[in-house]
């Protein structure tokens, strides 16, 4: 597993929510199909004269697709989590959990958790040092 870079932790939040995004696509296009393609969406606006039994393959093209991207991106998140949990000061994983998961600018932060956002700052530096020194081990055992 390579590791997990500060680029990675700070696009966490766009990655769930394009999960989300994900997510209601494919549960839209789930309720197209079930409920056929002459009441849908897809019908009134596309107007196409392409076949139905067409048209709901491309849509299940599309699905499937859909569904690889979010196993994708689901399994950043995980990996993203996991690194986090990984750490094990208490202070340092909620810091990288309100920073990575919940979004908290540092002013915000530091007074969720009692501190100013300079020491934050610091801390933040020694949880990103933990997390990839954890990496590094468990990469290391790994390779073992």
């Amino acid at each position: 597993m390579l590791p997990i870079t500060q680029k990675e932790l700070s696009e966490y939040v766009a990655l769930k929510r394009e999960i989300n995004a994900q997510k209601l696509r494919a549960d839209a296009l789930e309720r197209q199909i079930s409920r056929g393609y002459e009441n849908s969406w897809w019908n009134r606006r596309r107007r196409s004269d392409l076949p139905t039994d067409r048209l709901v393959e491309l849509k299940i093209g599309l699905e499937v697709s859909i569904i690889k991207d979010l196993e994708i991106l689901e399994a950043q998140a995980l990996r993203i989590e996991t690194a986090i949990q990984a750490i094990d000061e208490p202070i340092l994983r909620e810091l990288m959990r309100l920073r990575y998961l919940e979004g908290l600018e540092w002013d915000k932060l530091g007074r969720e958790v009692g501190y100013v956002p300079r020491q934050c700052l610091r801390l933040h530096k020694v949880a990103l040092n933990r997390i990839n020194h954890t990496q590094r081990a468990d990469l290391s055992e790994s390779v073992k």
